[in-house]
């Protein structure tokens, strides 16, 4: 999981993350204005590591365990156990329900939370000199099965929207 975006206000954050979601949400266009609005408040985030490796899985029949008030320890079967590792940086910040990563012309959405119609990870493309929006594609992959292991590889970016004034 990205860090949050550090030496950003709260309210700052909240108005981040509203501005996502406008303009991540369903639909061909998106406010440019917004968008502007959201190159303007957002810092450079660092750059992503040339490498990462990311896994999760999960296994029938884990056990949960909690600390109680009294200080013991309760535990209950049957539950699914959940790992997973992350190795590298993606160079986004955590801001609410999006990771967002601002380099220069460039500023990468991805949504953290799934079950949506939106796709999940897209990029706002803006023109470096005027800060003027040019359009906003979303994030490809294909999925390569192989048994029971399945490994998932970047695929391009598409066109999605076009900003309107």
């Amino acid at each position: 999981m990205p860090p949050p975006a550090p030496g950003i206000s709260l309210s700052t954050r909240l108005e981040l993350n509203a501005i996502a979601d406008e303009i991540a949400g369903d639909g061909d266009t998106f406010s440019g204005a917004l968008a502007r609005r959201l190159v303007a408040l957002l810092p450079l985030t660092p750059r992503p590591s040339a490498v990462q490796l990311g896994a999760s899985w999960s296994a029938p029949g884990g056990v949960a365990e909690a600390l109680t008030d009294t200080g013991h320890t309760a535990s209950a079967g049957g539950g699914a156990e959940k790992g997973g590792f992350t190795l590298g940086s993606d160079g986004t910040f955590r801001v609410g329900q999006w990771k967002l990563g601002h380099r220069p012309g460039t500023v990468e959405i991805g949504r953290v939370m799934e079950g949506r119609a939106e796709p999940r990870q897209c990029r706002l493309r803006y023109d470096r000199g005027s800060g003027a929006p040019v359009d906003m594609q979303w994030r490809r992959w294909v999925r390569l099965g192989f048994g029971r292991v399945s490994v998932s590889v970047m695929a391009g970016w598409r066109f999605w929207k076009r900003p309107v004034p």
